[in-house]
């Protein structure tokens, strides 16, 4: 289904499934824009979508394991995980507080560990 927005461009339903995920799967824990607000769940808001692709097939296929994240992850076809990726790597990360140190530290050094400290 196609839908023609206020500024002239076509945008699927996908858009709207997308919102549907989020809010049933995803903001209870990082919130309708993937700026989570639980110092120990880190921001996926503009994370690079690869990433966030990457790491949801990883929970997917419980190659990862975070009992919540492997849930849900395992629930979503490729689309949908593409359609998540996308449209939490376009939302804008808010500031924050890091209360862990070592969520700093994989930040910086290796960017795969940052979701749920693996």
């Amino acid at each position: 289904m196609l839908f023609v927005v206020g500024n002239g461009m076509v945008a699927t339903a996908k858009a709207a499934d997308v919102q549907k995920i989020v809010l049933a799967s995803c903001a209870n824990c990082q919130q309708v824009d993937g700026n989570s607000v639980d110092p120990k769940i880190p921001k996926i808001a503009g994370q690079e979508a690869g990433y966030i692709r990457k790491q949801l097939r990883l929970y997917a296929s419980a190659t990862r394991r975070h009992e919540d994240m492997t849930t849900a992850a395992s629930a979503l076809s490729e689309d949908e995980i593409s359609e998540l990726a996308q449209y939490f790597s376009a939302q804008r990360v808010s500031p924050g507080k890091i209360n862990d140190v070592r969520l700093l530290f994989n930040f910086h050094f290796d960017k795969t560990s940052i979701i749920h400290g693996q």
